[in-house]
């Protein structure tokens, strides 16, 4: 199944890559999301083996990084992940 993760860009950073760490190699989509008006806009894919270098994405009122991984099998564990951030 699919696994929903999001992240607030902090004031003043723009967030550069997104690493999700798991007992497998499986899916994984980056969005820059609004709360503001609900609208998504896809960044880049890639999977659980490397950092994901995505659209260098600034920090803004209501706006945050939606993260989707997509499990292929029933002993797939996410442990988490990790957002590189830079200042702007």
């Amino acid at each position: 199944g699919d696994m929903y993760a999001t992240v607030k860009i902090p004031a003043g950073f723009m967030a550069t890559h997104v690493r999700i760490y798991a007992s497998a190699t499986i899916n994984v989509a980056v969005f820059r999301g609004s709360v503001s008006d609900g609208s998504v806009s896809a960044l880049e894919t890639g999977d659980t083996s490397a950092d994901i270098d995505i659209t260098d994405t600034d920090a803004a009122d209501g706006q945050f990084l939606w993260i989707k991984v997509t499990t292929t099998g029933v002993t797939d564990l996410v442990w988490g992940g990790v957002v590189t951030i830079a200042l702007q």
